[in-house]
């Protein structure tokens, strides 16, 4: 994405899809940079957490109930979790 003659964000297509926002979330959080240096990972780690305070706000004026919001913005679906493990295993 460009902004005038300026790169200002680069979209990464590679799981590009439709899923549930709670399997997208829960437990995860959300990476907005590519992570090189510690500085990189501190402005991730604030933008995804205002990233879910948006999420979970947003969840809660619809009506969600509030262990289902817990859900989405906290520790997710261990059954989710778990498949996630298997699917994408650490290296």
């Amino acid at each position: 994405m460009v902004q005038g003659t300026d790169v200002v964000a680069v979209l990464d297509w590679e799981f590009s899809g439709a899923y549930p926002l709670s399997e997208l979330i829960g437990g995860v959080g959300v990476d907005v940079l590519e992570i090189i240096d510690e500085e990189s990972e501190k402005e991730n780690s604030e933008w995804s957490e205002k990233i879910l305070d948006m999420v979970a706000a947003t969840a809660r004026k619809r009506g969600w109930p509030e262990n289902e919001v817990t859900m989405l913005v906290g520790s997710g679906d261990p059954i989710v979790g778990y498949a996630r493990t298997e699917m994408f295993p650490a290296v």
